[in-house]
């Protein structure tokens, strides 16, 4: 595989490295050790490839109770030098938790950003655990 540590092929999930082969995920970490493809999707579906097949963006994974599964905090290199923004409006997650944090009220900061109660409260999740 040609560039390897940069190819699309290339995935990883909890400390481990894997080939995305054709039907299968071949870890790198054992090489006798093959993985099921649908047991790493959810995480490998987070990463968003440009048209030249490099990673792009980054969505971390929902830290609500409920993991929706939906993309709310977006990490692209691309966007805010790379600093974790809401996907939706591109506010950094550090500017809601700054006004979180002086106590202006809930209401008001999602109503300034535009922002729904999910997005907000992710954004707060992403920067307490950051």
């Amino acid at each position: 595989v040609p560039r390897l540590l940069i190819n699309r092929q290339l995935r990883f999930d909890a400390g481990g490295l894997f080939l995305d082969r054709i039907t299968e995920l071949l870890s790198l970490n054992n090489v006798e050790q093959i993985n099921m493809r649908e047991m790493l999707n959810e995480s490998l579906d987070r990463i968003d490839y440009g048209e030249d097949d490099l990673p792009r963006d980054f969505f971390p994974v929902e830290r609500s109770i409920r993991n929706t599964g939906r993309k709310l905090i977006l990490v692209s290199p691309f966007r805010f030098f790379g600093r974790p923004v809401v996907k939706s409006v591109g506010v950094s997650t550090r500017a809601i938790m700054d006004r979180a944090r002086a106590k202006e009220p809930e209401a008001n900061i999602m109503a300034d950003y535009g922002i729904d109660e999910a997005e907000f409260h992710e954004a707060l999740r992403y920067e307490a655990a950051s």
